[in-house]
């Protein structure tokens, strides 16, 4: 099911990407502990940004921190959603790729049965870009980490 709809992009039955909610869920996520740091905290939206993605995947360099018990039981819960979230889409990818290569080696089999036609011709690049839509929420968690870490670095002036 799941694993179906996040290399077929979720075009099945007119549902969304599995994708493109896993995405979704990633920016309410980390938007929701950006508002509440810059309500409860007052912190910048640069910090509270950078703090959302340094508490949510737990982690903590502790650079920045907070100061009131609202603030750290808000951040235990963000910490468990994104452990969570982040299991989530790696189990989603690996079983993607496993079905993904279970497929390969069965059209190979197939194409090696059959003559090769015009079908069979079309059909590689179908395939290629369902792996990559599997891939699609394993990157955005990549790149949403390597910009709390440049952040960081910038801002925080890390050596």
């Amino acid at each position: 099911g799941i694993v179906l709809a996040a290399r077929r992009g979720g075009s099945e039955a007119g549902k969304a990407p599995t994708w493109l909610i896993g995405l979704g869920l990633i920016i309410v996520w980390q938007g929701v502990s950006v508002l509440f740091h810059m309500g409860v905290d007052h912190m910048p939206i640069e910090k509270a940004f950078f703090f959302s993605v340094d508490t949510g995947l737990s982690i903590g360099f502790g650079s920045v921190r907070v100061e009131t018990n609202v603030s750290r039981i808000f951040n235990t819960i963000h910490v468990m959603i994104g452990a969570g979230g982040a299991g989530a889409l790696l189990a989603i990818f690996a079983s993607s790729l496993v079905e993904a290569s279970r497929d390969a080696a069965s059209d190979e089999l197939a194409k090696a049965l059959i003559p090769l036609s015009e079908e069979r011709k079309t059909g590689i690049g179908t395939r290629v870009v369902e792996n990559i839509e599997s891939a699609i929420p394993v990157s955005l968690l990549v790149v949403w980490i390597c910009l709390g870490t440049a952040y960081g670095l910038v801002y925080e002036e890390w050596e």
